[in-house]
């Protein structure tokens, strides 16, 4: 049983209707260990996202893979009062987060938020009438990022870890982290823009910057904590690119990682190309389902049509496979 899962989950539960969390409390364990994510719509039934199937909710408590009149529905007050509820009856607190479109609840779980945007000079500046909650179940697997690690045991390079969304990216991170930190001793860094690493233990040797913009974290970062390695969940635009070049360039090794499915779309992306100009990074590390990284082959390989492996590594420096 997934134990850190067990408790996001209970820790979920309590922002739920009750009608909807006395009858998900009565899951077992392995399904709560297979849960990854519960999707609420305004007006919707229910939707239990598990990892290898998606099932609805019955009003009598059965768990169903079959729509009917029967399934549990989810309320535009009951949207409300979930959504008042996540954001500690503030919503001004966290506004700007909102406007990005998330929320974090304890213990890092991300709950993606929308409604009805609010633009001011072409962007999002708050969001009303909530109409849709994604809540994540975020969970500790334990070894997932082992193979990365292996990379840094003769000395520190600069990662760029790429995966579509939900392939698991955050959470090898994490295990990334208490690695590097704990077994080989590296100085690391997390910017954690978004609180996804909040209250986790990554390691007695990793520091973890809460809310700082990727910019100001880098610099403050390298400025007062002499990190080995900074650690910058999900590149966004070209400014965040040139923070991780200045940190690079201060003597600092980076993992990263990218919203991207294969190398066909990272090599399109102007933030790999923007790294890639100044020689970084030097392995790519793919996913495709939950973090799963055992079988790796070369890009090459990857881009045949026919290959169906799960996930890659690639050397961009040698152009071969990594392991195998």
């Amino acid at each position: 049983m997934n134990h850190k899962k067990t408790e996001n989950f209970r820790i979920v539960l309590k922002y739920l209707p009750e009608r909807l969390s006395c009858i998900l409390k009565e899951m077992n364990g392995d399904n709560v260990s297979e849960l990854c994510e519960i999707r609420l719509k305004s007006g919707l039934p229910v939707v239990l996202v598990f990892t290898d199937k998606m099932s609805f909710i019955t009003e009598s408590g059965r768990f169903t893979g079959y729509l009917s009149g029967e399934v549990i529905k989810i309320g535009e007050e009951e949207i409300n009062e979930i959504f008042i509820k996540m954001c500690k009856y503030s919503v001004y607190a966290i506004s700007d987060n909102i406007s990005d479109g998330f929320i974090t609840l304890e213990n890092g779980c991300r709950v993606g938020v929308y409604g009805t945007a609010v633009v001011k000079s072409g962007k999002v500046s708050s969001v009303r009438n909530i109409k849709g909650l994604n809540i994540r179940i975020s969970g500790y697997v334990p070894c997932v990022a082992d193979k990365i690690a292996d990379l840094y045991k003769n000395n520190s390079i600069n990662t760029l870890i790429c995966g579509p969304p939900a392939s698991g990216k955050t959470t090898v991170l994490k295990d990334l982290c208490r690695t590097l930190s704990d077994k080989m001793n590296y100085r690391v860094c997390v910017m954690d823009e978004r609180y996804e690493f909040d209250g986790i233990y990554l390691g007695a040797n990793t520091d973890v910057l809460n809310g700082y913009p990727k910019k100001s974290g880098i610099m403050i970062s390298v400025r007062t904590l002499s990190p080995n390695i900074i650690v910058c969940d999900e590149l966004g635009d070209s400014d965040e690119v040139r923070a991780v070049l200045d940190g690079l360039n201060c003597g600092v090794n980076f993992v990263m990682t990218l919203h991207c499915a294969d190398y066909d779309s990272l090599i399109r992306k102007q933030q790999f190309r923007l790294l890639e100009q100044s020689g970084v990074p030097d392995y790519v590390v793919f996913l495709k389902d939950k973090g799963n990284i055992d079988k790796i082959v070369s890009a090459q390989e990857c881009n045949n049509e026919s290959c169906c492996f799960n996930t890659f590594m690639y050397d961009k420096r040698s152009h071969r496979t990594v392991f195998g």
